[in-house]
């Protein structure tokens, strides 16, 4: 999936009204293997959205275009797993008309009801270190990252041939488990290679001095600032929760 496109789905979504109602057919089913069942995938090509082996909390954020932190729900979300197919009339159907149907989907056969809250979170700013930006250009072939690898939580680093500063700060926001706004004002793609330290609990906002590396590497902000010449600073925003009022564990059968 690119990730360039996950990070614009409000405005393909606003931008998809016309289409189909529903998927023409669909295919709902618990996969019990956990995580260590395969790679998760979120992918769309030819009119099919094919999901497999996402934990439910990930496909309601994949379909509404936010962030994990950002669904409130019961703890079951983060532990059932479940495949997914959904196929359309239309081969040319864009992944913005695919979220669409997904939610519908989701509605249907998990009966999911949810409104939208507004909370203020601690949060991060990403900006431009005193010294200047330390970057490489990307080149125009580069790859964007996986699904899995974009969405990803925790870990120690982040490699990619080709990132721009939002989708950058989207993927801090996931590792760190805050919202992360850009600020750098940098436009084009970068070729990103971070390595940090693993830490010992979960980083606070505007307490890196408190965060203990696992090893002699450095934090994520000594990081930044020495690899990328980036820094990150504390703040608060307000930032918009998917409430859920109810979902079935036990989706409707196909």
């Amino acid at each position: 999936m690119h990730f360039k496109k996950l990070m614009v789905v409000g405005a393909l979504l606003a931008a998809s009204g016309r289409g189909q109602s529903s998927f023409t057919v669909s295919s709902v089913k618990p996969n019990p293997s956990g995580k260590g069942g395969g790679e998760p995938v979120f992918s769309t090509a030819h009119g099919t959205l094919t999901i497999r082996n996402l934990p439910l909390d990930g496909i309601i954020a994949a379909a509404y275009g936010v962030a994990l932190y950002q669904i409130s729900g019961p703890q079951w979300l983060r532990q059932e797993r479940f495949d997914i197919v959904g196929k359309t009339d239309d081969p040319t159907a864009g992944e913005g008309e695919m979220r669409r149907l997904l939610q519908g989907l989701l509605a249907e056969r998990f009966r999911l009801t949810l409104h939208r809250e507004n909370r203020q979170l601690p949060a991060y700013v990403l900006t431009i270190a005193n010294n200047g930006p330390k970057l490489e250009a990307a080149a125009d072939d580069g790859a964007d990252l996986s699904f899995k690898k974009a969405n990803k939580t925790g870990g120690k680093n982040i490699v990619a041939d080709r990132l721009t500063m939002p989708q950058f700060a989207e993927i801090l926001s996931h590792r760190l488990s805050h919202p992360v706004q850009d600020k750098t004002g940098l436009s084009g793609a970068y070729r990103v290679r971070l390595e940090w330290a693993a830490e010992d609990k979960t980083t606070k906002p505007g307490k890196p001095d408190k965060a203990k590396p696992a090893t002699d590497s450095p934090s994520i902000f000594t990081a930044l600032k020495d690899q990328m010449g980036l820094r990150l600073d504390r703040h608060k925003v307000q930032v918009e929760f998917l409430v859920i009022d109810h979902v079935d564990r036990v989706p409707l059968a196909n």
